[in-house]
């Protein structure tokens, strides 16, 4: 997993060196995390929240404080809107055990299944995507980084071409 990291790293360095730029350094991530999420954040641990500067226009890396705030947030729900909980318990049940890694505004995109250990694609209204490895998600993220600039429109096309080589569109 360390040579995807290290081909990660070097993809973002080569073609989205403003974003590359923005990423802040790893760090050690407490001994409960799965290894694939210490392994992602020793790598970056996201971007600044402020950061202006997103992936095709639209994804922010999550810190892994950001992401454990944001879990925290969505369980707290069960308490605070027990009703809106339990909608979303019914139409997103895997989101009580995500942690967000590339997300826009809308909460769509990358998440982590802290339970099946793998990611996931998100989109609103759609049936989750899952990829059948976390390696299976670098190797689709160090393609997508690959790519040379496009509009948003041709960039959400060869996302959607990409996950299909190497996630489980059929779920």
């Amino acid at each position: 997993m360390e040579e995807l990291f290290q081909r990660l790293d070097a993809a973002l360095a080569e073609n989205q060196p403003k974003l590359y730029a923005t990423l802040q350094p790893g760090r050690v991530i407490p001994w409960k995390e799965p290894g694939q999420i210490k392994h992602w954040y020793r790598w970056r641990d996201g971007q600044s929240r402020d950061s202006q500067v997103t992936l095709l226009g639209s994804y922010h890396f999550a810190s892994y404080s950001e992401a454990r705030t944001e879990l925290q947030i969505l369980r707290r729900s069960f308490i605070e809107a027990p009703l809106n909980a339990l909608i979303l318990v019914a139409l997103a049940p895997q989101t009580f055990s995500s942690l967000p890694l590339l997300t826009d505004v809308a909460g769509d995109g990358y998440y982590f299944h802290l339970r099946r250990r793998t990611v996931y694609y998100r989109f609103k209204g759609e049936q989750d995507i899952d990829f059948p490895r976390f390696e299976s998600f670098l190797e689709f993220l160090i393609e997508l980084v690959s790519q040379p600039p496009r509009s948003v429109g041709r960039s959400a096309e060869k996302e959607f071409e990409l996950l299909g080589r190497f996630a489980n569109l059929n779920g």
